[in-house]
């Protein structure tokens, strides 16, 4: 996993504590009324970003369907050998 990846995933939760984070003795309990609303944000960043991942692998699992990805990796010379590759763990 890229560090770039790992910075998004951890990134809400980094706001998120942040957020409840540096209360004082004086409001000791505040925190615990935004547990509800906090939890709601990260399910729904990371319900989002599921959602997104199912999107692109849809539309990558396509791709093997397409003959004019094929046709345009054949031409693209530097995936000559692509196809042959690709296509021998296939069976016919």
């Amino acid at each position: 996993m890229r560090s770039d990846s790992l910075i998004d995933i951890l990134k809400p939760l980094k706001t998120t504590i942040k957020r409840l984070e540096g209360r004082g003795k004086s409001s000791s309990f505040r925190a615990i009324t935004k547990i509800i609303l906090i939890f709601k944000y990260l399910l729904t960043y990371y319900e989002q970003r599921v959602n997104i991942y199912k999107k692109a692998n849809n539309y990558y699992s396509k791709l093997d369907n397409s003959p004019a990805y094929y046709a345009a990796i054949i031409l693209y010379s530097m995936y000559k050998y692509y196809c042959d590759k690709a296509w021998a763990k296939k069976p016919n």
